[in-house]
C-alpha cells in the first residue's frame, strides 16, 4: 500500500466512525486491537511517511 491508498482507507475509516482525523490517529494509538487490520497498515504506510518526509527515519512493524 502507498500513501494516497493509506489515507483514502484512513479517510473512510473517520467517515465511517464519525471522527476528525486527529482523533482517529490518537483512537488508533490507544486501541489498536479495535480496529481492522487493513486500517492499521494504513496507519503504518502513513506514520513512516510522515516520520520519512520529516527526516525521522522510518519504523519497523515491531515498534508500532
Amino acid at each position: 500500500m502507498k500513501i494516497k491508498g493509506a489515507t483514502t482507507v484512513l479517510n473512510k475509516e473517520c467517515e465511517f466512525l464519525g471522527l476528525s482525523w486527529d482523533q482517529l490517529m490518537q483512537f488508533i494509538e490507544r486501541n489498536p486491537l479495535a480496529m481492522p487490520i487493513k486500517v492499521l497498515e494504513a496507519y503504518k504506510v502513513y506514520i513512516n511517511e510522515w516520520l520519512h518526509a520529516r527526516g525521522g527515519g522510518f519504523l519497523h512493524a515491531r515498534q508500532l
